[in-house]
């Protein structure tokens, strides 16, 4: 009985409380769902508009980034996807011996591999996109790979590196003018 009434006191005592953060919860949980929602909304345009456009780009290069941009936005939606894109990418920039091409192409890979759960290629990648894009003077291709290196070290557990990586990318991506990150 002891037993049964001291559950009943600590039930009484803790569920005022924990209604309030069960809602916050619930409430954040549906943001979420309708920001990511919109957000893939968004992408879906944007992947049609790049679809349609592809006919009528003349530049290579200008192909190459339109590639490199399917394969950025499939990246959530479907992996595989994003890594056929990569592949094209990767294979008309080695044609071309367009740099930037081939590095936006090798950060898909990163990217697919990170999604696929396999972080020791997923950091390979990534990490030979670093040195390109500093190498490049590439600011904003910098800070989206330092981003997901953190990312990949988070998902290792690794937070003390993945911080320092993610502290690198927020420094970076303050100073960027036009901050497509």
């Amino acid at each position: 009985m002891a037993g049964a009434l001291y559950f009943v006191t600590l039930k009484l005592a803790i569920l005022p409380n924990l209604l309030p953060m069960m809602k916050k919860c619930v409430t954040t949980a549906m943001l979420l769902i309708i920001a990511s929602h919109c957000c893939l909304n968004a992408q879906l345009k944007e992947i049609r508009a790049i679809q349609q456009q592809m006919p009528h780009i003349n530049d290579s290069t200008q192909y190459v980034d339109a590639l490199n941009r399917l394969g950025t936005l499939y990246h959530l939606k479907s992996i595989d996807t994003c890594f056929y894109y990569a592949q094209q990418a990767k294979a008309m920039a080695e044609r071309l011996q367009y740099a930037k091409g081939q590095v936006d192409a090798t950060h898909n890979f990163g990217l697919a591999y990170l999604l696929k759960s396999n972080t020791r290629l997923a950091l390979k990648y990534l990490n030979n996109c670093l040195l390109a894009y500093k190498t490049l003077q590439d600011s904003a291709g910098e800070c989206s790979v330092l981003m997901n290196i953190g990312n990949t070290l988070a998902t290792e557990k690794k937070f003390a590196e993945a911080f320092i990586y993610l502290t690198k990318a927020y420094n970076i991506g303050r100073t960027l003018k036009n901050d497509s990150v």
